[in-house]
């Protein structure tokens, strides 16, 4: 599995690998091979301890999607709603595990054989995975990131997050509200809907610029499988719940964020810095640059800072 999680990562750099294997590897991000019903019941029965029957009126035993950790199944719950189960894997902790004892093996013997790598800092990269790894494997985290993110949008109708239902979630066990939508690189299917692709891509930027520099706390695993465009639905009235005036027209929409198993608290020195590199390389400021990225902790001990921005000058000049 942790190959997989490495494949999807790397599905979203065309620009590394080519738009030929990107689009292979994205198979990797919900189209993985599902495991059987009779362990989705199992899982679900024994975590939340009542019958799946008693838990929702309707369940699909096919599911829509499975990855690496994880399968989602559709199902109504007992007052008629639309919800999406995602159950964890039998057995993935022991195989991510197992992974990431090898990782760390390889990650040991690269430090003590190959000094150049040294810099890369190969084994404390491997105990963030293995941390980030350990927050995936109990969807109650993934639950609250949800509900974290919901809130910090609440004002803004363009982003949706789908709302917990905490009755029917557990450590194995995640039920959302359904959603639909289009993936966001099915690019002629969001152009066909009748929405701009320019500016659904800049609202996309913009909520995660917003999530980064405002909030602090961000999606950190946004590929394709996890981001849709969908119609902006009426607004509602919060007295009488009646659509309210204004209806929007149907080329409004929304942007439809899932999967927050993923989600990152930045420190808050570490979102001043990235602050200042993005407003260093847009007004093409090698000093704040470079002092942002010291202040990050990149530069090793005696490293000369002012040829360092002597040559950031020069690749920001030819940008």
């Amino acid at each position: 599995p942790s190959f997989v999680k490495f494949g999807q990562a790397l599905a979203s750099r065309s620009d590394l690998l080519g738009e030929d294997i990107a689009r292979d590897l994205a198979g990797l991000q919900d189209r993985m091979p599902p495991f059987p019903f009779a362990q989705v019941r199992a899982t679900i029965e024994g975590e939340l301890g009542k019958p799946l029957e008693t838990l929702f009126r309707r369940f699909d035993e096919q599911p829509v999607a499975a990855a690496s950790i994880a399968q989602v199944h559709l199902a109504v719950d007992p007052d008629g709603r639309d919800v999406a189960v995602k159950v964890l894997r039998p057995g993935i902790e022991k195989a991510f595990s197992r992974d990431l004892e090898l990782f760390f093996w390889i990650g040991g013997i690269a430090e003590a054989n190959v000094p150049a790598l040294r810099r890369l800092r190969l084994l404390a990269s491997l105990e963030t995975l293995a941390q980030s790894v350990s927050v995936e494997m109990d969807l109650r985290f993934e639950a609250a990131a949800a509900a974290e993110l919901a809130e910090n949008f609440r004002d803004d109708r363009s982003f949706h997050v789908p709302a917990v239902d905490w009755v029917r979630t557990g450590r194995r066990v995640l039920t959302t509200e359904r959603v639909v939508g289009l993936r966001i690189n099915d690019r002629d299917a969001i152009a066909a809907a009748g929405h701009d692709p320019r500016a659904v891509l800049t609202k996309a930027v913009e909520a995660f610029f917003q999530q980064v520099f405002r909030d602090g706390f961000f999606h950190g695993d946004l590929h394709a499988g996890n981001l849709f465009v969908r119609p902006l639905p009426p607004a509602l009235d919060p007295v009488t719940g009646l659509e309210s005036a204004g209806a929007p027209v149907s080329r409004q929409f929304q942007l439809v964020f899932v999967d927050f198993g993923m989600a990152v608290r930045l420190p808050k020195a570490m979102g001043e810095n990235l602050r200042k590199i993005l407003v260093g390389v847009t007004q093409r400021n090698a000093r704040q640059l470079t002092e942002a990225y010291r202040d990050l902790g990149f530069f090793l001990p005696g490293a000369d800072v002012d040829r360092i921005t002597e040559a950031q000058e020069v690749i920001l000049n030819q940008i």
